[in-house]
């Protein structure tokens, strides 16, 4: 039927492949069909009627912060903006040795009062170059252990040395710090009151079925 002509145009599949796929899937072109039935409906009736009674007080955050408190830990981590002289994978000695005297003169410039920002612009091949150098808050585990292991030594504001890795020859400021603990709520309010409307958005959608159900089986019996 039209149906699966559509499924089979979307899935670019022929219908043994589709046949086979939604097998593999655990289901059928009628259970399919249905599934995605519901989830037009739900669509619609979220956005006519239910999204429309749903209200999350501030009591409600305070509840859902309290109790899901453990979502909410936040992790040490710093925020750097970063310099990088890029060598070759396969430069030798002397090359990497070109690559450091370089690095080494940047870094002279900067000890001498050049802006990082200027500094990053003009020589840093790093991918985030574009944005400044920066990296965004980083926690443990998320760059090269060489880079991180300076990167959480440093105090808010202050430039690195020269830090060599595979990748190359790296030269970081650390412009923020934050430390671990619980988010405040009004750092996550937001993020809350989307998760408390989700789920009685779902709730309500559910119940609305119910009824639905009912009321089909009532008039079948009359």
């Amino acid at each position: 039927d039209a149906y699966i002509e559509d499924l089979l145009k979307n899935r670019n599949m022929t219908r043994k492949e589709l046949l086979e796929g939604l097998a593999e899937e655990g289901t059928t072109v009628e259970e399919h069909r249905e599934t995605v039935r519901r989830e037009i409906l739900k669509s619609i009736l979220v956005g006519r009627e239910i999204r429309a009674r749903v209200s999350v007080s501030d009591e409600d955050i305070g509840n859902y912060y309290r109790e899901h408190r453990e979502r909410y830990e936040g992790k040490q981590a710093v925020r750097i903006q970063q310099l990088l002289v890029a060598v070759p994978k396969d430069a030798g000695d002397e090359i990497r040795k070109s690559f450091r005297a370089r690095a080494e003169k940047i870094r002279a410039m900067l000890a001498s009062g050049e802006s990082f920002d200027a500094m990053v612009a003009h020589y840093s091949d790093g991918p985030e170059a574009q944005a400044g150098g920066d990296l965004g808050f980083i926690e443990k585990g998320m760059i090269l252990p060489d880079v991180e292991e300076v990167a959480f030594s440093l105090e808010k504001g202050a430039i690195s040395d020269i830090i060599e890795s595979p990748a190359g020859f790296h030269i970081i400021q650390v412009i923020d710090r934050r430390g671990a603990g619980l988010k405040p709520l009004e750092e996550v309010r937001q993020e809350i009151i989307d998760e408390i409307a989700g789920e009685q958005m779902e709730q309500r959608f559910q119940g609305w079925l119910e009824d639905l159900r009912a009321k089909a089986y009532v008039e079948i019996r009359l």
